[in-house]
């Protein structure tokens, strides 16, 4: 009599352990990639982000983090060689979203670019920390 009263229990689960983990596996497939990247309270919130193109793509993003939040999001970005500070190459940010600035005044907290065999600059990614929030950009020209 107890194994009948386990066989539906066992039956439901069977059904909803899938039905749950697709669901799980969909929503994290609609979070935008960078949050995952961030403290985990920008999981849902909103974010200053931009995209354009697929394979010639632009994307910038403002983000709010403490000093140490700016350092680990950065560490995970760039490697360490990349992690340098030098002038913003403005030219190279290309980010037409109104939340981003003309100019930096602080140096970048990372930055790296890709060339093409030619020597001409394919692409460029960088981090700066400026007033509190990180500015991110990575780009192909």
């Amino acid at each position: 009599m107890e194994a009948s009263r386990r066989k539906p229990r066992t039956r439901w689960l069977r059904w909803l352990l899938p039905i749950l983990a697709v669901g799980m596996l969909g929503t994290c497939s609609l979070v935008e990639p960078m949050r995952w990247r961030l403290p985990l309270r920008y999981l849902f919130s909103p974010l200053d982000i931009h995209r354009t193109g697929f394979s010639d793509f632009t994307m910038c993003m403002r983000v709010a983090l403490a000093p140490e939040e700016a350092d680990k999001f950065v560490s995970s970005m760039f490697e360490p060689d990349d992690r340098v500070a030098r002038p913003v190459p403005m030219n190279q940010t290309m980010c037409p979203a109104p939340f981003w600035l003309e100019s930096f005044t602080a140096t970048t907290t990372a930055y790296t670019v890709d060339y093409w065999p030619n020597g001409v600059v394919e692409g460029s990614s960088g981090a700066v920390y400026q007033n509190g929030y990180v500015y991110f950009w990575s780009n192909t020209m």
